[in-house]
């Protein structure tokens, strides 16, 4: 057989148009995006505020009305959304398909803040308790779960790191509340946020080196950042509205988070080094919650 360079050149093409081209698994994006919460229910956009789509189906309605989708997290591969609603956690796709109930008892032992392990086969969650919560871990089939903090004190709102080495988490253990990181086996955790800054919301960069919160020390509140070793404490942003939790950009370069403008809630983006912050959300929507999820592999 003679192979031609013509035929060598549509070779070379056909094979970087498959190396370039869609993500391999089907439930995967191109490009990525922020989901983010409008009223009860999930939305996607791009980056830059464009391209606002909504991603659930319409919402249960509760003695107190709609039932909303709350937190959502997307995993490290881009490929499912993780998120609260009523009481359990739940996972979809980026594309609003393939609705999963993860957990299934509702508000007999609620289910809340999930946060993925960095292969995706499991999740971290706090039970929920008015007082006393803990953080759990359980696979993402809703099968064994396992507790891994036991103190009195309220422990929540848990944030895998990407090497899946700890979990870092809000904890009132020593009366200010704090960041602390754990083991996932569970083991005497350590606190990193100074006694200074009453510190909740923590979630990892995309590098493991820095975690962010939502602050509040003597001159007010903010968007913060430290070293994972408990160094280098940094405000970026001094507005918060007091729910969620920020999202790093899948390159660590910026931050996504909620923050009140007047009564109403607005999606903000901002760099790590806390400039070029910019507000994504439309004058007549109240969004909460965002989530960066990656491109797919």
């Amino acid at each position: 057989m003679t192979v031609t360079a013509s035929g060598v050149r549509c070779c070379l093409v056909l094979l970087a148009l498959a190396a370039c081209g869609e993500p391999s698994d089907p439930n995967a994006i191109p490009e990525a995006r922020i989901v983010f919460r409008r009223e009860a229910l999930l939305y996607s956009m791009r980056p830059d505020g464009t391209d606002q789509r909504r991603i659930s189906p319409p919402v249960d309605s509760g003695p107190l009305g709609p039932i909303a989708w709350l937190l959502p997290v997307s995993n490290a591969a881009g490929t499912r959304i993780a998120f609260e609603y009523d009481g359990d956690i739940r996972t979809l796709t980026p594309a609003g398909t393939g609705l999963t109930n993860v957990t299934s008892d509702g508000f007999v032992t609620p289910e809340l803040w999930p946060s993925w392990s960095p292969d995706g086969e499991r999740l971290a969650y706090d039970n929920g308790v008015v007082d006393g919560a803990d953080i759990f871990v359980m696979d993402t089939h809703g099968g064994q779960r396992v507790r891994v903090t036991t103190n009195p004190a309220d422990d929540r709102e848990p944030a895998w790191a990407p090497d899946g080495s700890r979990i870092a988490f809000t904890s009132s253990r020593d009366s200010v509340y704090g960041i602390y990181t754990i083991a996932p086996s569970g083991e005497q955790p350590r606190r990193i946020t100074p006694y200074s800054v009453t510190a909740v919301a923590p979630v990892w960069s995309p590098a493991g080196d820095m975690i962010a919160f939502f602050g509040y020390d003597s001159v007010g509140q903010g968007l913060y950042v430290i070293g994972a070793d408990g160094g280098g404490l940094r405000k970026l942003a001094g507005t918060y509205n007091g729910y969620g939790r920020a999202t790093w950009s899948p390159d660590g370069k910026r931050l996504a988070y909620s923050a009140n403008v007047g009564q109403q809630s607005k999606i903000f983006v901002i760099s790590g080094d806390g400039t070029n912050l910019s507000v994504l959300s439309p004058p007549e929507a109240a969004d909460y919650d965002p989530a960066w999820v990656p491109a797919g592999r």
